[in-house]
């Protein structure tokens, strides 16, 4: 299959190779073709050997980004989670100093932020846990960086991939709810269904549904705009 099948034959193999195919991984990290590449990355992110570490920490750091993302978010290998945080953070206080005054490179910034961040997805490992917790935290902080994409794609992404993480960044969206935009709000109330106990859940987002809104305003009130993203939460399927 590898030697005479066709690309997408070929790709298919390539995924299914392990540490013992480690040259012939590594090499093909390097190929022309953007979907071997990623297959050979998703193998490497199995193997868990020092040489494949090195290739999808490599990976993060160029223009690959994006196709290592699956890999690295599927691998439990402490060293790389560790160098996802290091690079994020590494990246985020890159990005606040201000000193890239160009909106076009500033964006290219964020991008590989938000690829990074991407990186922790569906994690519950303590470093996550920490990194997540502490730049939502400081999350108005990102308010400053105006490109595009800009600070508030980060301020999302954070929210979002919360929604769905370690215990101690659920708690924080949760407990923050009050403070969240219309558009992050659904996403605490997606941590805490999945959290908290019925009761809780109730007492904590009802008060959304129930709030006194100006229906003549609706388009400018705040309240209207959490009642509505509530409701159509609950109206998409949270039965």
């Amino acid at each position: 299959a590898l030697e005479e099948g066709s690309k997408e034959i070929k790709v298919a193999a390539i995924e299914c190779l392990g540490p013992d195919d480690l040259s012939y991984l590594l090499e093909n990290v390097k190929a022309k073709a953007k979907d071997v590449r990623e297959a050979a990355l998703k193998a490497l992110g199995r193997s868990g050997t020092s040489e494949s570490l090195a290739a999808l920490q490599e990976s993060l750091r160029s223009s690959d980004i994006g196709l290592a993302i699956k890999p690295v978010q599927e691998s439990k290998n402490p060293q790389l989670i560790k160098f996802v945080v290091d690079e994020a953070d590494a990246q985020v206080n890159l990005l606040l100093t201000g000193k890239e005054k160009d909106k076009k490179e500033q964006g290219k910034q964020v991008d590989r932020l938000l690829s990074l961040l991407e990186c922790l997805r569906g994690r519950d490992d303590k470093q996550t846990d920490g990194f997540l917790t502490k730049w939502f935290a400081r999350r108005e902080e990102f308010s400053s960086v105006k490109s595009e994409p800009g600070g508030k794609d980060i301020q999302q992404r954070l929210v979002h991939i919360m929604a769905t993480g370690p215990a101690g960044a659920k708690k924080a969206l949760i407990d923050n709810h009050a403070s969240l935009s219309p558009e992050d709000l659904p996403h605490a109330f997606v941590a805490a269904r999945t959290s908290r106990k019925p009761a809780e859940v109730f007492e904590m987002f009802s008060p959304y549904l129930l709030a006194k809104v100006d229906e003549k305003k609706k388009g400018r009130d705040p309240e209207f705009a959490k009642r509505e993203a509530i409701g159509e939460l609950l109206d998409s399927g949270w039965h």
